[in-house]
């Protein structure tokens, strides 16, 4: 079997993982959740259920429970955990 080396350069990876057409397929990605999270947290009074994106050393989507109690109700239900699941995304840390 041979080895073969493979050399990442770092500018060009940045690049790629900043890249519009990232963010775009992150936000798609991320509008199922939204959608089923919403459905979720009509149940909590006051809950609004936002996308977010930011840049770090690569672009970011988040969707985010936006409630006063929101650390709570996601450790108890597992609102976002339960969303993102049922829109077929893979979910780290699940017990």
């Amino acid at each position: 079997m041979s080895l073969s080396r493979v050399r990442i350069r770092s500018a060009g990876a940045r690049a790629v993982l900043q890249s519009a057409a990232v963010r775009k397929a992150l936000r798609e990605a991320a509008q199922p959740v939204r959608r089923a999270a919403e459905l979720r947290a009509a149940d909590y009074d006051d809950a609004f259920v936002e996308v977010e994106d930011y840049t770090t050393d690569r672009a970011v989507v988040q969707v985010v429970l936006d409630h006063p109690k929101a650390t709570q109700i996601e450790a108890k239900y597992g609102t976002l955990k339960a969303s993102a699941l049922a829109s077929g995304l893979d979910v780290r840390g699940t017990r």
